[in-house]
Protein backbone atom coordinates (compact mmCIF):
# COMPACT_ATOMS: atom_id res chain seq x y z
CA UNK A 1 0.00 0.00 0.00
CA UNK A 2 2.79 2.12 0.25
CA UNK A 3 3.97 1.90 -2.80
CA UNK A 4 0.54 2.74 -3.69
CA UNK A 5 0.52 5.91 -1.84
CA UNK A 6 3.77 7.06 -3.32
CA UNK A 7 2.72 6.70 -7.13
CA UNK A 8 -0.06 8.78 -6.65
CA UNK A 9 1.92 11.42 -4.47
CA UNK A 10 4.42 11.12 -7.17
CA UNK A 11 1.71 11.48 -10.41
CA UNK A 12 0.04 14.64 -8.88
CA UNK A 13 3.96 16.03 -8.35
CA UNK A 14 4.96 15.61 -11.90
CA UNK A 15 1.62 17.26 -12.67
CA UNK A 16 2.57 20.40 -11.11
CA UNK A 17 5.90 20.48 -12.25
CA UNK A 18 4.61 20.30 -15.48
CA UNK A 19 2.11 23.17 -15.20
CA UNK A 20 4.98 24.98 -12.80
CA UNK A 21 7.93 23.85 -13.47
CA UNK A 22 9.03 21.72 -10.37
CA UNK A 23 12.22 20.47 -9.69
CA UNK A 24 10.43 16.86 -9.65
CA UNK A 25 10.11 14.44 -12.12
CA UNK A 26 9.09 10.98 -13.20
CA UNK A 27 11.31 7.73 -12.91
CA UNK A 28 12.70 6.71 -15.72
CA UNK A 29 14.03 3.08 -15.28
CA UNK A 30 11.27 0.47 -14.98
CA UNK A 31 13.39 -2.13 -13.55
CA UNK A 32 13.15 -0.28 -9.43
CA UNK A 33 9.82 -0.72 -9.95
CA UNK A 34 10.36 -4.34 -9.07
CA UNK A 35 12.78 -3.78 -5.80
CA UNK A 36 11.58 -4.05 -2.19
CA UNK A 37 13.47 -0.21 -1.57
CA UNK A 38 11.01 1.50 -4.45
CA UNK A 39 10.56 4.96 -2.43
CA UNK A 40 14.09 5.17 -1.21
CA UNK A 41 15.55 4.62 -5.30
CA UNK A 42 13.24 6.83 -6.25
CA UNK A 43 13.99 9.69 -3.95
CA UNK A 44 17.65 9.50 -4.94
CA UNK A 45 17.17 9.65 -8.63
CA UNK A 46 15.18 12.30 -8.57
CA UNK A 47 18.01 13.91 -6.21
CA UNK A 48 20.26 13.29 -8.83
CA UNK A 49 18.45 14.58 -11.59
CA UNK A 50 17.32 17.93 -10.25
CA UNK A 51 21.28 18.53 -9.94
CA UNK A 52 20.84 18.93 -13.51
CA UNK A 53 17.85 21.61 -14.47
CA UNK A 54 17.79 23.67 -17.65
CA UNK A 55 17.14 27.50 -17.12
CA UNK A 56 13.04 27.82 -16.32
CA UNK A 57 13.25 24.55 -14.13
CA UNK A 58 12.16 21.68 -16.82
CA UNK A 59 14.81 18.79 -16.20
CA UNK A 60 17.13 17.93 -19.12
CA UNK A 61 15.71 14.54 -19.33
CA UNK A 62 11.84 15.91 -19.90
CA UNK A 63 12.78 16.24 -23.86
CA UNK A 64 13.70 12.87 -23.54
CA UNK A 65 11.68 11.23 -22.22
CA UNK A 66 8.44 12.93 -24.99
CA UNK A 67 10.58 12.61 -27.80
CA UNK A 68 11.39 8.62 -26.81
CA UNK A 69 8.93 5.69 -27.82
CA UNK A 70 10.32 3.43 -24.74
CA UNK A 71 10.36 6.13 -22.17
CA UNK A 72 6.71 6.90 -23.21
CA UNK A 73 5.86 3.28 -22.80
CA UNK A 74 7.59 3.41 -19.50
CA UNK A 75 5.32 6.25 -18.12
CA UNK A 76 2.41 4.46 -19.45
CA UNK A 77 3.25 1.05 -17.88
CA UNK A 78 4.63 2.45 -14.22
CA UNK A 79 1.50 1.64 -12.44
CA UNK A 80 1.76 -2.21 -14.11
CA UNK A 81 5.05 -2.86 -12.96
CA UNK A 82 4.10 -2.26 -9.74
CA UNK A 83 0.91 -3.94 -9.98
CA UNK A 84 3.17 -6.70 -10.21
CA UNK A 85 4.32 -6.89 -6.71
CA UNK A 86 0.42 -6.06 -5.08
CA UNK A 87 -1.14 -9.15 -3.72
CA UNK A 88 -4.35 -10.62 -5.96
CA UNK A 89 -7.48 -8.80 -4.97
CA UNK A 90 -5.45 -5.34 -4.42
CA UNK A 91 -4.71 -4.59 -8.19
CA UNK A 92 -7.70 -1.98 -8.03
CA UNK A 93 -5.90 0.07 -5.17
CA UNK A 94 -2.87 0.56 -7.86
CA UNK A 95 -5.02 1.29 -10.80
CA UNK A 96 -3.97 4.10 -13.20
CA UNK A 97 -4.73 7.82 -12.32
CA UNK A 98 -5.21 9.99 -14.86
CA UNK A 99 -2.86 12.91 -14.57
CA UNK A 100 -4.89 16.65 -13.50
CA UNK A 101 -3.85 18.50 -16.05
CA UNK A 102 -4.83 22.88 -15.20
CA UNK A 103 -6.14 25.46 -17.78
CA UNK A 104 -2.87 27.22 -18.91
CA UNK A 105 -2.02 30.84 -18.82
CA UNK A 106 -4.55 32.51 -20.74
CA UNK A 107 -1.33 34.57 -21.97
CA UNK A 108 -0.58 33.00 -26.15
CA UNK A 109 2.18 31.40 -26.56
CA UNK A 110 4.80 31.68 -29.38
CA UNK A 111 4.05 31.29 -32.73
CA UNK A 112 4.03 27.78 -33.60
CA UNK A 113 3.63 25.96 -30.49
CA UNK A 114 1.43 22.67 -30.36
CA UNK A 115 -1.81 21.85 -31.94
CA UNK A 116 -5.92 21.99 -30.85
CA UNK A 117 -8.87 19.89 -31.87
CA UNK A 118 -10.30 23.15 -33.23
CA UNK A 119 -8.58 25.19 -36.21
CA UNK A 120 -9.05 28.35 -36.76
CA UNK A 121 -9.09 29.51 -40.35
CA UNK A 122 -8.67 32.63 -39.60
CA UNK A 123 -5.00 32.32 -38.30
CA UNK A 124 -3.17 34.92 -40.46
CA UNK A 125 -0.10 32.98 -40.70
CA UNK A 126 -1.31 30.32 -42.26
CA UNK A 127 0.00 27.52 -39.85
CA UNK A 128 -3.50 26.19 -39.69
CA UNK A 129 -3.68 26.52 -35.27
CA UNK A 130 -4.86 28.54 -32.85
CA UNK A 131 -2.60 31.00 -30.98
CA UNK A 132 -3.98 29.75 -27.82
CA UNK A 133 -3.13 26.00 -26.92
CA UNK A 134 -3.22 23.29 -24.38
CA UNK A 135 -0.38 21.41 -23.35
CA UNK A 136 2.15 22.39 -25.83
CA UNK A 137 4.71 19.66 -27.21
CA UNK A 138 8.14 20.30 -26.17
CA UNK A 139 9.28 19.01 -29.22
CA UNK A 140 7.48 21.15 -31.48
CA UNK A 141 8.64 24.42 -28.82
CA UNK A 142 11.98 23.61 -30.07
CA UNK A 143 10.93 23.52 -33.83
CA UNK A 144 8.39 25.75 -34.93
CA UNK A 145 8.87 26.29 -37.95
CA UNK A 146 8.14 22.67 -38.44
CA UNK A 147 4.68 22.47 -38.06
CA UNK A 148 4.36 25.39 -40.78
CA UNK A 149 6.22 23.97 -43.93
CA UNK A 150 3.06 21.59 -45.26
CA UNK A 151 0.58 24.13 -45.03
CA UNK A 152 3.09 26.13 -47.57
CA UNK A 153 3.72 23.14 -50.05
CA UNK A 154 -0.08 22.14 -50.09
CA UNK A 155 -1.04 25.70 -50.90
CA UNK A 156 1.68 26.26 -53.81
CA UNK A 157 0.65 22.98 -55.56
CA UNK A 158 -3.25 24.31 -55.04
CA UNK A 159 -2.27 27.72 -57.22
CA UNK A 160 -1.33 25.20 -60.30
CA UNK A 161 -4.14 25.86 -62.82
CA UNK A 162 -5.91 22.75 -64.39
CA UNK A 163 -5.50 21.74 -68.12
CA UNK A 164 -7.67 23.97 -70.33
CA UNK A 165 -8.93 22.48 -73.80
CA UNK A 166 -8.94 24.86 -76.76
CA UNK A 167 -11.28 25.19 -79.49
CA UNK A 168 -10.15 24.58 -82.72
CA UNK A 169 -10.00 27.82 -85.13
CA UNK A 170 -11.81 28.01 -88.44
CA UNK A 171 -8.50 27.85 -90.44
CA UNK A 172 -7.34 24.92 -88.97
CA UNK A 173 -10.44 23.03 -88.86
CA UNK A 174 -10.62 23.95 -93.01
CA UNK A 175 -6.97 22.65 -93.50
CA UNK A 176 -6.85 19.23 -92.02
CA UNK A 177 -10.11 18.40 -93.46
CA UNK A 178 -8.89 19.82 -96.89
CA UNK A 179 -5.36 17.94 -96.63
CA UNK A 180 -6.50 14.98 -94.88
CA UNK A 181 -10.44 13.81 -95.33
CA UNK A 182 -10.01 15.60 -99.31
CA UNK A 183 -12.96 17.93 -98.46
CA UNK A 184 -12.99 20.17 -100.97
CA UNK A 185 -15.33 22.66 -100.10
CA UNK A 186 -16.55 24.15 -96.35
CA UNK A 187 -19.00 27.07 -95.90
CA UNK A 188 -21.76 28.61 -94.16
CA UNK A 189 -24.53 28.29 -96.59
CA UNK A 190 -26.32 30.55 -98.51
CA UNK A 191 -30.74 30.39 -98.86
CA UNK A 192 -30.48 28.73 -101.92
CA UNK A 193 -27.30 26.70 -101.36
CA UNK A 194 -29.34 25.17 -98.55
CA UNK A 195 -32.51 24.67 -100.83
CA UNK A 196 -30.37 22.75 -102.81
CA UNK A 197 -28.69 20.97 -100.21
CA UNK A 198 -32.04 19.91 -98.73
CA UNK A 199 -33.92 19.04 -101.48
CA UNK A 200 -35.99 21.92 -101.57
CA UNK A 201 -38.04 22.89 -104.66
CA UNK A 202 -39.39 26.40 -104.73
CA UNK A 203 -40.92 28.59 -106.89
CA UNK A 204 -40.26 32.31 -107.25
CA UNK A 205 -39.98 33.67 -104.95
CA UNK A 206 -37.57 31.41 -103.60
CA UNK A 207 -38.00 31.71 -99.79
CA UNK A 208 -36.94 29.23 -97.04
CA UNK A 209 -39.41 30.37 -93.89
CA UNK A 210 -37.01 31.59 -91.21
CA UNK A 211 -33.74 31.04 -92.72
CA UNK A 212 -30.70 33.20 -91.54
CA UNK A 213 -27.10 32.17 -92.00
CA UNK A 214 -25.07 30.13 -89.71
CA UNK A 215 -21.62 28.57 -88.79
CA UNK A 216 -20.15 28.03 -85.94
CA UNK A 217 -17.58 30.75 -85.81
CA UNK A 218 -13.92 31.71 -86.26
CA UNK A 219 -13.42 29.01 -83.50
CA UNK A 220 -15.23 26.32 -81.80
CA UNK A 221 -15.34 23.18 -80.05
CA UNK A 222 -17.75 22.10 -82.98
CA UNK A 223 -14.56 22.00 -85.30
CA UNK A 224 -12.66 19.97 -82.91
CA UNK A 225 -15.82 17.06 -82.72
CA UNK A 226 -16.07 16.77 -86.52
CA UNK A 227 -12.32 16.42 -86.80
CA UNK A 228 -12.12 14.03 -84.06
CA UNK A 229 -15.05 12.23 -85.88
CA UNK A 230 -13.70 11.83 -88.99
CA UNK A 231 -10.96 10.21 -86.50
CA UNK A 232 -12.49 8.02 -85.10
CA UNK A 233 -14.51 6.62 -88.09
CA UNK A 234 -11.25 6.22 -89.66
CA UNK A 235 -9.18 4.40 -87.07
CA UNK A 236 -12.23 1.99 -86.89
CA UNK A 237 -12.63 1.17 -90.80
CA UNK A 238 -8.96 1.98 -91.71
CA UNK A 239 -10.98 5.12 -94.17
CA UNK A 240 -13.33 7.54 -94.71
CA UNK A 241 -16.57 7.71 -97.27
CA UNK A 242 -16.13 10.85 -99.77
CA UNK A 243 -16.92 13.96 -98.09
CA UNK A 244 -17.00 16.78 -100.65
CA UNK A 245 -18.92 19.11 -99.09
CA UNK A 246 -19.18 20.09 -95.87
CA UNK A 247 -22.12 22.93 -94.94
CA UNK A 248 -23.20 24.60 -92.01
CA UNK A 249 -26.73 25.79 -92.30
CA UNK A 250 -29.08 26.71 -88.88
CA UNK A 251 -31.46 24.05 -89.27
CA UNK A 252 -33.19 21.34 -91.69
CA UNK A 253 -35.69 22.26 -93.66
CA UNK A 254 -38.25 19.74 -95.78
CA UNK A 255 -40.96 19.96 -98.07
CA UNK A 256 -44.25 18.00 -97.70
CA UNK A 257 -47.37 18.47 -100.13
CA UNK A 258 -45.80 21.82 -102.15
CA UNK A 259 -45.14 23.02 -98.13
CA UNK A 260 -41.41 24.05 -96.36
CA UNK A 261 -40.75 23.99 -93.14
CA UNK A 262 -38.30 23.50 -90.76
CA UNK A 263 -37.05 20.33 -88.86
CA UNK A 264 -36.04 21.63 -85.25
CA UNK A 265 -35.07 17.98 -84.61
CA UNK A 266 -31.96 17.37 -86.94
CA UNK A 267 -28.79 17.60 -85.62
CA UNK A 268 -26.93 16.35 -89.10
CA UNK A 269 -27.15 15.18 -92.03
CA UNK A 270 -25.34 13.29 -95.03
CA UNK A 271 -26.04 13.26 -98.71
CA UNK A 272 -24.44 11.34 -101.50
CA UNK A 273 -20.73 13.40 -101.08
CA UNK A 274 -22.33 16.13 -98.62
CA UNK A 275 -22.00 16.17 -94.85
CA UNK A 276 -24.54 18.79 -93.24
CA UNK A 277 -24.11 20.24 -89.74
CA UNK A 278 -26.83 22.60 -87.94
CA UNK A 279 -26.94 24.21 -84.42
CA UNK A 280 -28.28 21.73 -82.92
CA UNK A 281 -25.29 19.37 -83.29
CA UNK A 282 -23.62 20.81 -80.30
CA UNK A 283 -26.77 20.66 -78.18
CA UNK A 284 -28.50 17.37 -79.13
CA UNK A 285 -27.02 14.24 -76.57
CA UNK A 286 -26.35 11.10 -78.23
CA UNK A 287 -27.10 8.51 -75.47
CA UNK A 288 -26.68 4.76 -75.61
CA UNK A 289 -27.51 1.87 -73.66
CA UNK A 290 -25.14 0.51 -71.50
CA UNK A 291 -25.97 -3.07 -71.91
CA UNK A 292 -28.46 -5.35 -73.17
CA UNK A 293 -32.12 -5.23 -71.62
CA UNK A 294 -33.56 -8.38 -69.67
CA UNK A 295 -36.84 -9.76 -68.41
CA UNK A 296 -36.14 -7.83 -65.38
CA UNK A 297 -35.69 -4.37 -66.07
CA UNK A 298 -34.75 -2.24 -69.80
CA UNK A 299 -31.03 -1.04 -69.67
CA UNK A 300 -29.74 2.06 -68.61
CA UNK A 301 -28.70 4.72 -70.87
CA UNK A 302 -25.24 6.54 -70.66
CA UNK A 303 -24.44 10.30 -70.15
CA UNK A 304 -22.31 11.15 -72.79
CA UNK A 305 -20.65 14.25 -72.74
CA UNK A 306 -21.32 16.92 -75.43
CA UNK A 307 -17.79 15.89 -76.80
CA UNK A 308 -18.65 12.24 -77.11
CA UNK A 309 -21.78 13.11 -78.35
CA UNK A 310 -20.65 15.10 -81.54
CA UNK A 311 -18.06 12.26 -81.94
CA UNK A 312 -21.08 9.76 -82.15
CA UNK A 313 -23.08 12.10 -84.39
CA UNK A 314 -20.23 12.49 -87.05
CA UNK A 315 -19.44 8.76 -87.08
CA UNK A 316 -23.44 8.05 -87.75
CA UNK A 317 -23.46 10.12 -90.68
CA UNK A 318 -20.03 9.40 -92.32
CA UNK A 319 -21.92 5.57 -91.25
CA UNK A 320 -24.85 6.49 -93.86
CA UNK A 321 -21.76 7.59 -96.44
CA UNK A 322 -20.54 4.07 -95.65
CA UNK A 323 -24.01 2.54 -97.25
CA UNK A 324 -23.53 4.44 -99.83
CA UNK A 325 -20.24 4.02 -100.71
CA UNK A 326 -21.17 0.06 -100.51
CA UNK A 327 -24.27 0.52 -102.90
CA UNK A 328 -23.16 2.99 -105.67
CA UNK A 329 -22.68 1.29 -108.80
CA UNK A 330 -19.45 3.35 -109.68
CA UNK A 331 -19.16 5.52 -106.45
CA UNK A 332 -16.14 8.51 -106.60
CA UNK A 333 -14.94 6.48 -109.53
CA UNK A 334 -14.21 3.29 -107.88
CA UNK A 335 -14.77 0.05 -109.83
CA UNK A 336 -14.83 -2.31 -107.07
CA UNK A 337 -18.29 -4.03 -107.27
CA UNK A 338 -20.62 -2.81 -105.34
CA UNK A 339 -23.30 -4.41 -102.50
CA UNK A 340 -25.50 -3.46 -104.96
CA UNK A 341 -28.66 -5.51 -102.86
CA UNK A 342 -26.49 -4.94 -99.54
CA UNK A 343 -29.83 -3.22 -97.76
CA UNK A 344 -32.19 -5.87 -99.12
CA UNK A 345 -29.99 -8.61 -97.11
CA UNK A 346 -30.16 -6.06 -94.17
CA UNK A 347 -33.68 -5.44 -94.15
CA UNK A 348 -34.25 -9.22 -94.60
CA UNK A 349 -31.37 -10.35 -91.94
CA UNK A 350 -32.56 -7.75 -89.24
CA UNK A 351 -36.15 -7.73 -89.15
CA UNK A 352 -37.43 -4.91 -91.77
CA UNK A 353 -40.77 -4.90 -93.51
CA UNK A 354 -41.71 -1.90 -95.52
CA UNK A 355 -40.35 0.68 -93.15
CA UNK A 356 -41.33 -1.12 -89.75
CA UNK A 357 -38.72 -3.26 -87.47
CA UNK A 358 -39.69 -6.37 -86.09
CA UNK A 359 -38.05 -8.92 -83.76
CA UNK A 360 -36.09 -10.98 -86.34
CA UNK A 361 -35.13 -13.09 -83.13
CA UNK A 362 -38.64 -15.10 -83.00
CA UNK A 363 -39.06 -17.81 -85.98
CA UNK A 364 -42.37 -16.18 -86.75
CA UNK A 365 -40.65 -12.95 -87.38
CA UNK A 366 -37.87 -14.94 -89.72
CA UNK A 367 -40.95 -16.91 -92.00
CA UNK A 368 -42.77 -13.99 -92.48
CA UNK A 369 -40.06 -11.87 -93.97
CA UNK A 370 -38.91 -14.38 -96.16
CA UNK A 371 -42.10 -15.43 -97.15
CA UNK A 372 -42.47 -11.39 -98.24
CA UNK A 373 -45.37 -11.12 -95.55
CA UNK A 374 -45.71 -9.02 -92.68
CA UNK A 375 -44.78 -10.72 -89.17
CA UNK A 376 -47.04 -10.24 -86.24
CA UNK A 377 -47.88 -6.88 -84.86
CA UNK A 378 -46.98 -8.17 -81.33
CA UNK A 379 -43.02 -8.42 -82.49
CA UNK A 380 -43.34 -4.66 -83.90
CA UNK A 381 -40.49 -2.47 -82.25
CA UNK A 382 -40.59 1.12 -82.12
CA UNK A 383 -39.48 4.37 -80.58
CA UNK A 384 -41.89 3.25 -77.82
CA UNK A 385 -40.49 -0.16 -76.99
CA UNK A 386 -37.17 -0.52 -78.35
CA UNK A 387 -34.93 -0.66 -74.90
CA UNK A 388 -37.88 -3.73 -74.21
CA UNK A 389 -35.89 -6.66 -72.50
CA UNK A 390 -38.44 -9.34 -73.87
CA UNK A 391 -36.84 -8.25 -77.43
CA UNK A 392 -34.35 -11.02 -78.61
CA UNK A 393 -32.47 -8.54 -81.17
CA UNK A 394 -32.28 -5.71 -79.38
CA UNK A 395 -31.41 -1.95 -81.74
CA UNK A 396 -29.18 0.08 -79.94
CA UNK A 397 -31.44 3.63 -79.75
CA UNK A 398 -34.39 4.61 -80.27
CA UNK A 399 -34.03 6.32 -83.64
CA UNK A 400 -32.82 3.26 -85.06
CA UNK A 401 -36.11 2.65 -85.33
CA UNK A 402 -37.22 5.03 -87.81
CA UNK A 403 -35.88 3.04 -90.72
CA UNK A 404 -33.80 0.86 -92.33
CA UNK A 405 -31.11 3.60 -93.67
CA UNK A 406 -30.41 4.86 -89.34
CA UNK A 407 -30.64 1.50 -87.79
CA UNK A 408 -27.63 0.73 -90.56
CA UNK A 409 -26.21 4.08 -89.30
CA UNK A 410 -26.66 3.65 -85.22
CA UNK A 411 -25.54 -0.33 -85.61
CA UNK A 412 -22.28 0.90 -87.57
CA UNK A 413 -21.82 3.71 -85.09
CA UNK A 414 -21.86 1.53 -82.03
CA UNK A 415 -19.68 -1.26 -83.99
CA UNK A 416 -17.11 0.95 -84.17
CA UNK A 417 -17.61 3.08 -81.06
CA UNK A 418 -18.83 0.03 -78.65
CA UNK A 419 -18.15 -3.29 -80.75
CA UNK A 420 -19.27 -5.49 -77.25
CA UNK A 421 -22.35 -3.71 -76.66
CA UNK A 422 -23.99 -4.35 -80.39
CA UNK A 423 -22.68 -7.70 -80.01
CA UNK A 424 -24.60 -8.16 -77.06
CA UNK A 425 -27.71 -6.14 -77.47
CA UNK A 426 -27.91 -7.63 -81.45
CA UNK A 427 -25.82 -10.70 -82.94
CA UNK A 428 -27.88 -10.29 -85.91
CA UNK A 429 -26.64 -6.89 -86.54
CA UNK A 430 -22.71 -7.24 -85.43
CA UNK A 431 -22.20 -9.89 -87.58
CA UNK A 432 -23.82 -8.90 -90.51
CA UNK A 433 -21.58 -5.55 -90.41
CA UNK A 434 -18.35 -7.16 -89.25
CA UNK A 435 -18.85 -10.11 -92.05
CA UNK A 436 -19.30 -7.30 -94.72
CA UNK A 437 -16.13 -5.47 -92.92
CA UNK A 438 -13.55 -6.40 -95.92
CA UNK A 439 -16.06 -5.56 -98.86
CA UNK A 440 -16.65 -1.71 -96.85
CA UNK A 441 -13.21 -0.94 -96.47
CA UNK A 442 -12.82 -1.19 -100.10
CA UNK A 443 -15.00 1.17 -101.27
CA UNK A 444 -13.65 3.81 -98.61
CA UNK A 445 -10.89 6.85 -99.19
CA UNK A 446 -7.93 6.93 -97.28
CA UNK A 447 -6.44 9.34 -94.76
CA UNK A 448 -4.19 11.58 -96.50
CA UNK A 449 -0.79 11.64 -94.86
CA UNK A 450 1.23 15.18 -94.05
CA UNK A 451 3.16 16.36 -97.49
CA UNK A 452 1.04 14.08 -99.98
CA UNK A 453 -0.52 15.70 -102.59
CA UNK A 454 -4.29 13.67 -102.88
CA UNK A 455 -6.07 11.89 -100.68
CA UNK A 456 -5.53 7.79 -101.52
CA UNK A 457 -8.13 5.37 -101.77
CA UNK A 458 -8.23 2.59 -99.00
CA UNK A 459 -6.48 -0.60 -99.29
CA UNK A 460 -8.44 -4.01 -98.85
CA UNK A 461 -8.11 -5.13 -95.21
CA UNK A 462 -8.97 -8.97 -94.83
Amino acid sequence: MAQSSYLSDERKLAAQGLEQGSKRTLPLKPEIADREGFGQAMQMKRDAENAALMPGGMPQRMNTLQRNPESQGLEMGKDQAVAKQVPAGKVEEVAPTKLPVKPVSKAPTSKGEGTNERHDSSNKEGSGMDKETVNPSPEKQANPVKTQAAPEKKQARATTPPAVATAMTRAQFEQIMRTTYGVATIRDASHDEQAQVNHITLTSPAVLPNWSSWGPGSSSFTYNRIVDGFAEFSRIWGGTPVVNEINFMRTKYVQSGGVVQEDLRTAASFGLYDLNIYNLFDIRSAPLPIGRSTATGNSALDSPSQAVSGVRTTVHELSHGLGSAAAQPMYAGNSTPPALGMFTEWNRAIGWFGNQLYDIGVPEVATAIQAGVAPPSQYLLDKTNWNNGNWIQQPVTAYATTGPGEDFAESAMTYGVNPSLLQSRSPARYEFIHSRRALLQTRLRRPTPAGAATPSPAPVVP
